[in-house]
């Protein structure tokens, strides 16, 4: 412990927050004095959560305690030397204590149910599709169905109340009562009674709320599940808004007793993927919640999975599941904000899930057993079925490699560049080579038109993408030309299109545009329009081995641009990134298409304020939020 907290207790910092001090030289102020009963009720509600357990349950082997446990299980101990143990203390076997459940908490649970049964059945509706379009659920298994169905029945156990008021508290006290206790499970759990357990938990009523902001932020007023509301585009968006809310009370709620379970990781994770739908990429709270959820991986343990023999099979899969995921998401926030990564995999052992379907993992052990055997020897289906699973089994490798360029990029001067971008290379060709046929990206026509999925273009684009980010910490470091860069770019602005027309022939046309194009798309459009600049403002342009090819590019990036304005969504949070930069790109195409074509030779020069000198550096074109950051320089008017 910290000497400068080794002495601080509870009743001197609250004495200390209420005694303001007086200024040096100034009259003395006298105290403004607390009513008793507000004082006391904020101790009182802390030494209440105080009795919760805040240890975490996975102790390192630096930990405190990691001697006393070393010594226990050292080959040499002997039964006749006292085991070195702490007193009272062993973090594996404490249980939480139920604390009394607080009124104003069960007062605010309440409003949230109110604001749910307003229309159950649309929440219902909007929340089961929100988990079929997203292939999002909880463990990648369809649980919201039932979960809607146990939780309405649990309400409707509680009809005795004829004021609507005293029956959603009364709802709200048992939902409390059941987050606090300790969600116990065993290895013989059916899949449905873990499923009853987590439907009468504030979790569930979180689950239920962000599938039904995923679906709203997924559709447009004109969906049959919104239609008949006759909401204009501000009030559909709101309806994210209005989940965002939902969800986040109901992980108030988790925190206010201290709940810590794989139920709450999923949840955040959910919570995650919607505030970033609606609230952008490029927004704080995103990256806050997935601290809360990597401390949570941690403080659980599923960094370091052993061979969970006391779990039931779906749920060791679903904690193998909820870490790949996270890792994965953690990688892609913290590309597009420039950040270190909050989970690093050097520090975990991470195993991958199984590519099995849904109805497979919570299949009987004899029809889990063959589905098993039907398997690859590296876990994948041989059906060529594309699923969740598929995504994060790849999904992993794609953020190790990931990792390895951001390391590269925060890493001190004096490292060896190159070799460490060798190896990296070396990576991307085992990844692609490694993957099932059914995963790789052919750019023949006949095989576009036969895609079911946009998983192996997405897959194809992630790669593009790190071997553009690569390109540009060489040249950077002096170490290459951009040459290289400006053909991946082309690369990536081809496969984004290519990825939006299979999107929408695949029936999902509006899901993942609010990532793929701030993500893929701004970056590599930012290098191209460059280039078409810098090559234009060129008296002499440098031989180079291959031409650039200028006329398809910016009929590409026309493309593009029109994709932004005419089937981004509104109501996606990235969606004034992605105008703003579009604003950018039109500015440029009508720059240069605006005089006749000339001889390469004597090209005509552009504003000197067009292009930024810094235009390779990281705090230019870190990620897509970062292409617009020299709009303000641009004349509009002009």
């Amino acid at each position: 412990m910290p000497p400068s907290r080794a002495n601080t207790s509870i009743t001197r910092r609250e004495e200390t927050s209420v005694t303001p001090l007086a200024p040096t030289g100034a009259a003395r102020v006298a105290p403004v004095s607390q009513p008793r009963g507000l004082r006391d009720r904020y101790i009182n509600d802390w030494r209440c959560r105080l009795t919760l357990t805040s240890t975490p349950k996975f102790l390192g082997p630096t930990s405190f305690s990691a001697v006393y446990d070393e010594h226990e299980h050292s080959p040499n101990h002997h039964s006749s030397i006292p085991s070195l143990q702490l007193p009272e203390f062993n973090p594996s076997r404490v249980q939480n204590v139920i604390c009394a459940v607080d009124d104003r908490q069960v007062q605010l649970g309440a409003e949230v149910l109110s604001l749910l049964f307003e229309d159950f059945p649309l929440y219902r509706r909007a929340a089961i599709a929100g988990e079929e379009q997203s292939s999002e659920g909880i463990m990648n298994l369809p649980i919201i169905r039932t979960l809607c169905d146990i939780f309405e029945e649990m309400y409707n156990s509680v009809s005795g109340y004829l004021d609507l008021n005293l029956r959603w508290t009364a709802l709200s006290r048992r939902l409390f009562e059941g987050t606090a206790r300790q969600f116990v499970t065993h290895s013989a759990m059916t899949y449905h009674e873990y499923v009853v357990l987590l439907a009468g938990r504030w979790e569930a009523i979180g689950f239920i709320f962000t599938m039904f902001g995923t679906c709203a932020a997924h559709t447009t007023v004109n969906d049959p599940l919104f239609c008949s509301l006759d909401l204009s585009a501000a009030d559909h968006k709101n309806l994210g808004i209005l989940a965002i809310a939902g969800g986040d009370m109901c992980l108030q709620f988790c925190d206010f007793v201290g709940v810590r379970s794989e139920a709450l990781g999923w949840l955040l994770l959910r919570h995650i993927h919607l505030l970033t739908m609606v609230c952008g990429d490029a927004d704080f709270r995103p990256r806050k919640r997935l601290a809360e959820l990597s401390a949570l991986i941690f403080d659980m343990g599923y960094h370091q999975l052993d061979t969970c023999e006391y779990l039931p099979f779906f749920l060791a899969e679903g904690r193998k599941r909820l870490l790949v995921t996270a890792y994965a998401c953690d990688k892609a926030l913290a590309t597009f904000l420039g950040f270190p990564p909050l989970i690093s995999y050097r520090y975990c052992r991470i195993q991958l899930p199984l590519d099995l379907e849904p109805n497979e993992v919570i299949a009987e052990p004899a029809l889990r057993e063959a589905a098993i055997c039907k398997l690859d020897h590296n876990g994948w289906n041989t059906k060529g079925l594309i699923k969740g699973t598929s995504w994060s089994r790849v999904a992993m490798k794609l953020g190790h490699v990931r990792e390895l360029i951001l390391e590269l990029s925060f890493g001190s001067l004096d490292q060896n560049v190159q070799q460490s971008a060798e190896t990296i290379s070396s990576l991307f060709q085992q990844i692609r080579s490694r993957l099932p046929s059914y995963m790789t990206w052919d750019e023949s026509t006949e095989s576009v038109l036969r895609l079911t999925s946009t998983m192996p273009i997405y897959i194809h684009l992630d790669l593009l993408y790190s071997n553009f980010l690569l390109q540009r910490i060489l040249v950077k470091r002096s170490l290459a030309g951009p040459e290289i860069l400006a053909s991946l770019a082309h690369q990536i602005l081809k496969a984004v299109i290519a990825h939006i027309a299979i999107q929408q022939r695949c029936g999902n046309p509006f899901s993942e545009l609010g990532w793929t194009i701030p993500y893929f798309g701004l970056p590599s459009a930012g290098i191209l329009v460059i280039e078409l600049l810098r090559q234009t403002q060129k008296t002499h342009l440098q031989p180079t081995k291959e031409l650039f090819p200028r006329s398809e590019v910016i009929q590409n990036l026309s493309i593009l641009a029109s994709h932004i304005q005419y089937i981004h969504l509104p109501q996606n949070g990235n969606y004034e990134i992605c105008q703003q930069a579009r604003k950018v790109i039109v500015y440029i195409l009508d720059h240069l298409l605006s005089k006749p074509t000339e001889a390469p030779t004597s090209a005509s020069p552009v504003p000197s304020n067009i292009i930024p000198t810094d235009w390779l550096s990281e705090e230019w074109l870190n990620d897509g939020s970062e292409f617009i950051t020299w709009i303000d320089g641009l004349d509009w008017n002009e």
